[in-house]
């Protein structure tokens, strides 16, 4: 009996930290990602705003766990604006905004692709009111949709756990 408790017991060790929930779907949004469970429900909102090319919407899903941040964003650019950047440039204004934002560094920079969609992925730091936080970006252009899925911490080794790596992964795009 005391060998298995002592089986439980490291077994109970050995868990990840979070539990991983249902995945949560935007329908209107086409995709889903999974955020972790027992740390509360994810809270959605619209923000709407002016852009350089005129007015814009953003709709965002995000999660507090802590000292951690789970987000996917989402906003529709025009046929337009499109056509006149391009994908890559897309891509890189919306990190830049993040950077700003945040007033963040972009340490490391990949292009990507993610189900055959043009993609960017960095790593940031930010130094903002004596705070400093961490993260990984992936962003990602379907058609005329920028998504921007952001895990943020406040520990440099919790960019490559598995709740990042988990949630990161978890971000599809529905047909």
């Amino acid at each position: 009996m005391k060998q298995l408790r002592l089986l439980l017991l490291f077994t109970m060790l050995l868990m990840p930290i979070l539990v991983w929930a249902e995945p949560f779907t935007s329908k209107y949004g086409k995709f889903t990602v999974t955020f972790p469970s027992g740390v509360g429900e994810p809270q959605q909102s619209v923000d709407t705003y002016q852009s350089a090319a005129g007015p814009a919407t953003d709709h965002t899903v995000q999660l507090y766990a802590g000292s951690r941040l789970y987000e996917c964003s989402y906003g529709d650019i025009s046929d337009k604006k499109i056509q006149k950047v391009g994908s890559t440039a897309l891509l890189k204004e919306r990190k830049d905004l993040l950077r700003k934002s945040l007033t963040a560094t972009v340490e490391v920079e990949a292009a990507a692709k993610l189900q055959n969609r043009p993609a960017l992925s960095f790593r940031l730091t930010s130094h903002r009111r004596g705070v400093t936080t961490y993260g990984r970006v992936l962003v990602v252009l379907d058609g005329k949709r920028l998504y921007t899925i952001v895990y943020l911490s406040s520990g440099p080794a919790d960019c490559d756990s598995p709740d990042a790596n988990n949630f990161l992964a978890s971000f599809k795009i529905l047909s």
